[in-house]
């Protein structure tokens, strides 16, 4: 089963998802955020497994955060470095996917790891 949902309404998007995380364990859910300022976005998109920006968002990340991409690289090579043999080509995706997505949640790079 897979989940689009928006967050309009932060609180109860986060809710919803966490009830899909424990009754439908094999689901996947994807959230679109809009509004750059609007409160418990981020929370939503680091429950997610796939997240839609609007370009709003897009522009105002990277004037606030830069390196995600860099970041993204850097999971791969990770992956492919030292988890070359126990990690398959999706385990290294997801790794790098999840450091990038934490990567755009901050300002800078401390706190990454």
């Amino acid at each position: 089963m897979i989940a689009l949902i928006q967050g309009r309404i932060p609180e109860t998007t986060l809710q919803c998802i966490r009830y899909l995380r424990r009754e439908l364990p094999e689901s996947r859910v994807s959230v679109e955020v809009e509004k750059p300022n609007r409160e418990g976005l981020r929370e939503l998109a680091a429950e997610a497994d796939l997240v839609f920006y609007s370009r709003t968002w897009a522009e105002v990340s990277h004037i606030l955060t830069i390196g995600a991409g860099d970041t993204f690289v850097a999971g791969i090579l990770f992956g492919v470095a030292c988890h070359r043999r126990d990690w398959d080509l999706e385990q290294k995706l997801r790794f790098a996917v999840d450091l990038a997505t934490r990567k755009v949640q901050i300002d800078g790079f401390a706190g990454l790891i």
